[in-house]
């Protein structure tokens, strides 16, 4: 009796091993394009595949991988990469490697997965799907779109150094209004997809329906502004509504444009500021719809007051506009936009944007002998200050910088 368990016992031990011998103990994980998990905007024809590998063996060594891509979720999932299967490609590189399908369309959304196989012939499960977005590859795509302003160019200088005074123009320069943007239009069908691809120079901030389109700060990055611009992609499939949207656009001067006021170290002036927006809209019934930057814009001076990247901000409250995000205001009293003869070469920003990564709370707080307050943070930081305050109407509140603090003053 005893040597029938025994038997038994090792028939079962057997069958559990070799079961558990049949599944790969490796998977694929982190999948990137052009190192970004899910980027939007790719201009590249050939975009680059990276991923990890999770490995339960020691000394894992993967010794070939598959690519397929599709241009829907569905076909990758029913094994139907229709734009690109690279089949077993005999490798153990799992960073960069190329896209050789087909030619990439733009503002497109593409789905793609991996496998691995390791140095004993064995392979994995296939990876989650995960996407990249293609930006606007040619100059067409951008439509019938134009670079818009609120007022005129004046006198543009580029790189005269504050030192260099005799430089330095007899009248102010830079000295344009910060202007914001409106425009409304309807959604009609069931949206499928839908991208806006969007440039405010010096910087930007981008409002559908009322709040803020992503977490990006200082939008867009610094460029050589004669030649070429950045770009920034937005997925907002999920933020229209059916029926009435409305767009808003905030811009700040940036290095686009520097007054000739208060504080800086180099003077440099391009123009009025500026922006360029398309919203790409395709619906369910494969149709597809564009909004565009144009005169048919609504545009009116913003509560910044002044902008200067060396010189601060001013903001007056008093000239807020409540409820000008929203569908329905009454924007009979702003300006149409004009169209501004700038054309410089557009390119996707690819870069990480800069994002609020902390919050520092204030470590003392006090009343200097000048009657003034000081907000001690205790360390030196990037970032921007938020403040809850009640006065006067047309009361003024200054708030300076500093890096070092004595007895009764910041030392800036």
């Amino acid at each position: 009796m005893k040597k029938k368990i025994q038997k038994i016992v090792f028939i079962f031990v057997w069958f559990i091993t070799a079961s558990a011998s049949a599944t790969p103990s490796f998977s694929v994980y982190d999948l990137m394009v052009e190192l970004a998990e899910r980027p939007i905007g790719i201009e590249t024809l050939e975009p680059h595949f990276s991923w990890k590998i999770y490995a339960q063996e020691r000394n894992f060594k993967q010794s070939a991988y598959r690519i397929c891509v599709a241009d829907s979720p569905v076909k990758l999932e029913n094994g139907d990469p229709n734009v690109w299967d690279s089949g077993k490609v005999l490798s153990d590189n799992s960073i960069f490697n190329p896209f050789k399908g087909k030619k990439l369309c733009s503002s497109t959304t593409y789905y793609w997965k991996v496998k691995v196989w390791n140095d004993k012939g064995e392979e994995s499960v296939w990876s989650r799907a995960n996407t990249f977005t293609t930006g606007l590859l040619n100059e067409s795509d951008w439509g019938t779109s134009s670079w818009i302003s609120m007022e005129a160019d004046q006198l543009k200088i580029k790189g005269i150094h504050y030192q260099n005074k005799d430089a330095l123009p007899a009248s102010k320069t830079g000295m344009y209004k910060m202007p914001q943007f409106r425009k409304e239009f309807q959604v009609k069908k069931n949206i499928q997809k839908a991208f806006i691809y969007i440039s405010g120079v010096g910087h930007f901030d981008l409002f559908l329906n009322g709040s803020k389109v992503g977490d990006h700060f200082l939008d867009a990055g610094w460029t050589l502004y004669d030649k070429e611009v950045f770009y920034v992609s937005f997925d907002v499939t999920d933020l229209l509504q059916k029926e009435d949207n409305v767009l808003g656009v905030m811009l700040g001067n940036g290095f686009y444009n520097m007054p000739q006021e208060r504080y800086f170290k180099l003077l440099v002036s391009y123009g009025s500021p500026k922006l360029k927006l398309i919203l790409k809209i395709t619906y369910n019934d494969g149709t597809s719809q564009e909004i565009v930057s144009d005169n048919s814009w609504k545009v009116t001076e913003s509560p910044i007051t002044y902008s200067s990247i060396y010189g601060g901000e001013d903001y007056d409250a008093t000239k807020q506009k409540q409820g000008w995000m929203q569908v329905g205001y009454d924007d009979e009293n702003w300006e149409n936009a004009l169209e501004a003869n700038y054309h410089p070469k557009m390119i996707s920003q690819q870069i990480e944007p800069l994002k609020v990564k902390e919050e520092i709370p204030v470590v003392r707080c006090y009343k200097n002998s000048k009657g003034n307050w000081i907000y001690d943070f205790g360390q030196n930081f990037s970032g921007i200050v938020r403040l809850h305050v009640s006065g006067r109407r047309f009361q003024k509140l200054s708030l300076v910088p500093a890096e070092l603090l004595n007895k009764n003053i910041a030392v800036r």
